[in-house]
């Protein structure tokens, strides 16, 4: 009995193990072979079990190209819909907010559209993906003929409104002259046929990325002002605006810009900025505010690398609050590998807690050259608590084209082709780092660690091979001025060492098993 009992607890575990760990890195061409195709996701979203997704491809056209796809839980595709561009127009899909599920399981998915001038597109789909509308909208002061020089204007979110309808808001340019200082937001409601309610215009706030919807019907909008701040502004249901926030205090800020309700009192906003601008190094801003007396509580400074890469229009930063209230930020930075030969672009997902603490952070990689392009465009809480990040893969010397990359990630941020990064804020430490000689470097049985001021409390030292897999974990006491770590068992290779006191990550570091 005794014997059956444990046997039923260790298939229980193991369920719950690979529930749990369910992960993958995938690349896939979903138009073809990866010489003529190409397809980059811009946003998803999941119905039952299945992931809707709408991505910019190149297929067999001289223009972008817009398809929504609907794949398994895996990413495998089921269905893609009709193609929206061709050789004459070219279609765009907005990153990360330009795909949402409504209230009746309808895909809608915004974008903008180059046809002798700029304009936006709507398109709503059932779950099927046979389309039941299709909309085209001229922007705000764009209707002067298209050329390279001519304001991109965009539409950049979509929301459902309490009422059912559909909020749409973006960038136009003040007489169509293509500058930062004439980047201007407008907001745009559609019934849920597709026909304009109300377009409102604003003249002192730039663009935004990302729409929070208020209980009350309302709204919130964060946003730049004249290129020197970030703010948080609330509008009622009919675009009028309420109470206005300040909520980053950097010397230059932009775009992208994210924001998400923590609960029914505060409101969260993340966005890029130069913390360095005459070497163009960029990080994440990171507030909270109380809605209800419109103050700002804390604002962190966040370096997941020296160089933040969100900081244009096709980068992007997705922010999202955990059922705890933890907080989830994706990004894309550039990272340099283990013996500094090469670098690249590279996914990024940053865990903090309500209070803006650092819980960990963690950099993916495609799974092949070190130095290709990899980007996050969207960020997706899945049913077993981990996430879905979804974007594009494009190798460094372009023998293949653009390809739709989708990493599974666990509800600790592990995934293969995941790595463990240390972040340190600028004015408040997120992370209190310390910095222990470890040595020898290559080593083979074992290690030490030997720190200049003895720890003065436990410490918990984990040990991740180059997959981002947990490989050996052991507890090391307070006061000692040092440790010997054994590796015997380990393969050859490279590894990644973390030390958390308290939950909290305090040094990372890595070394090879020779």
């Amino acid at each position: 009995m005794k014997n059956t009992i444990i046997f039923l607890l260790f298939i229980i575990a193991l369920n719950g193990f690979s529930q749990t760990n369910a992960t993958f890195n995938k690349i896939k061409y979903y138009f073809g072979d990866s010489i003529n195709s190409s397809a980059n996701i811009k946003s998803v979203a999941q119905l039952d079990s299945n992931y809707y997704m709408v991505v910019d491809a190149y297929v067999d056209s001289i223009l972008y190209n817009v398809f929504i796809i609907k794949t398994d839980l895996e990413g495998n595709m089921i269905k893609k819909s009709t193609c929206f561009g061709s050789d004459t127009i070219a279609y765009f899909a907005a990153d990360g907010n330009g795909l949402i599920i409504d209230s009746d399981s309808n895909i809608v998915v915004v974008g903008s559209y180059i046809y002798g001038e700029w304009g936006g597109f709507t398109i709503k789909l059932n779950r099927n993906l046979d389309v039941i509308w299709h909309q085209r909208y001229v922007f705000p002061d764009s209707l002067l003929p298209y050329s390279h020089t001519t304001p991109r204007h965009t539409n950049d979110v979509i929301k459902e409104t309490l009422d059912g309808n559909y909020l749409i808001a973006g960038t136009y340019f003040i007489d169509t002259i293509y500058s930062a200082e004439n980047a201007k937001l407008f907001l745009h409601k559609l019934d849920t046929s597709g026909n304009s309610i109300w377009l409102n215009t604003y003249t002192a706030y730039s663009g935004t990325d990302d729409i929070v919807i208020s209980p009350d019907s309302g709204f919130y909008i964060p946003l730049g002002i004249n290129n020197t701040m970030i703010a948080i502004i609330k509008f009622d249901l009919l675009g009028n605006m309420e109470w206005f926030t300040k909520v980053n205090s950097a010397n230059y800020t932009s775009y992208p810009v994210n924001a998400h309700l923590l609960d029914s009192n505060y409101i969260v906003i993340v966005s890029a900025y130069w913390y360095d601008a005459v070497n163009e190094l960029r990080a994440l801003k990171v507030s909270k505010v109380n809605i209800q007396t419109h103050q700002k509580v804390w604002e962190k400074e966040c370096f997941p690398s020296s160089i933040l890469k969100n900081f244009g229009t096709h980068q992007w930063i997705e922010l999202d609050v955990l059922s705890n209230n933890d907080i989830i930020i994706a990004a894309t930075s550039i990272m340099v590998n283990h013996d500094s030969t090469d670098s690249g672009y590279k996914g990024v997902l940053l865990k903090l807690n309500s209070n803006g603490d650092s819980l960990w952070c963690r950099y993916y990689n495609g799974e092949r050259k070190f130095d290709d392009i990899c980007q996050f465009n969207d960020l997706l809480l899945t049913e077993d608590g981990g996430f879905l990040a979804v974007g594009f893969h494009l190798p460094h010397n372009f023998s293949n084209k653009y390809g739709a990359w989708l990493v599974k990630i666990d509800s600790m941020g592990y995934a293969p082709g995941g790595y463990t990064i240390g972040i340190e804020e600028k004015n408040t430490l997120i992370i209190k780092k310390v910095k222990p000689l470890l040595y020898p470097n290559p080593a083979t049985s074992n290690f030490n660690l030997r720190f200049e001021q003895s720890p003065n409390e436990d410490m918990q030292l984990s040990i991740y091979n180059s997959a981002g897999q947990l490989v050996k974990q052991q507890q090391l006491s307070a006061f000692a001025n040092e440790y010997r770590v054994d590796i015997g068992e380990l393969s050859m290779g490279v590894y990644f060492v973390s030390l958390e006191s308290n939950g909290e990550l305090v040094y990372n570091g890595k070394f090879t098993k020779k």
